[in-house]
């Protein structure tokens, strides 16, 4: 799920097979001749730097939200997630000047409450990775590659369930947020502003961020 394509070993969805003719490129479980390969990393490339910069509208939410939260009561405990996941290693804290702004995306985040007793996270940042502000341009989730669905079949499952006396059940705490960004580029396309009290905080997350693709 990496955005910057740099190497096709770094995309687990990509792999090589000999076919009749010559060697070919899976993609996606959809076969390609090799000659195609460069083509496809280029349009790949193309299309993640087109992703516009979005701060002037992710400063504007930025603005509604704070609004919200602090009509809502959610302001503290808003701030207190961001403190958790920056302790954390999610997150991290960094030095933009207003006009290097340009140089990273921004996406929009607003407070998700649930109130459910079986909820262990009571509120949430959701992200619009899904903003598109230019119709000739890509969102971050159209220019992110998604990889092939690892998805467990559910008929699949049912009949595990069926047919084991035994079943385990666990959850990945915050599974979103547990992989990891390796390069620099690509943790520059998940940046987002805060307020702490009448300042502007950039952050920059280090992790794949919930809304993303």
């Amino acid at each position: 799920m990496l955005l910057g394509i740099d190497i096709i070993q770094s995309m687990s969805s990509i792999s090589l097979e000999r076919k009749l003719g010559g060697t070919c490129l899976v993609i996606k479980n959809k076969v390609a001749p090799i000659g195609n390969v460069l083509d496809f990393l280029a349009k790949e490339q193309k299309k993640i730097k087109s992703v516009p910069s979005n701060h002037k509208v992710a400063s504007k939410v930025l603005d509604r939200t704070v609004k919200h939260s602090k009509l809502k009561g959610l302001t503290d405990k808003y701030q207190a997630v961001f403190d958790q996941q920056l302790a954390d290693g999610i997150i991290e804290e960094i030095d933009v000047r207003p006009n290097e702004y340009q140089n990273k995306i921004w996406i929009p985040h607003r407070p998700v409450l649930k109130l459910e007793e079986q909820v262990t996270t009571k509120i949430r940042p959701v992200f619009k990775c899904s903003l598109k502000t230019d119709k000739e341009l890509p969102s971050l989730n159209e220019a992110g590659y998604p990889g092939v669905d690892l998805m467990n079949n559910i008929l699949k499952l049912l009949f595990y369930f069926h047919s084991n006396k035994l079943v385990i059940i666990s959850d990945i705490k915050q599974a979103f947020l547990m992989i990891k960004l390796k390069n620099e580029a690509d943790q520059n396309k998940f940046c987002f502003f805060w307020k702490r009290g009448n300042e502007i905080v950039t952050y920059r997350f280090k992790t794949i961020v919930f809304g993303f693709t």
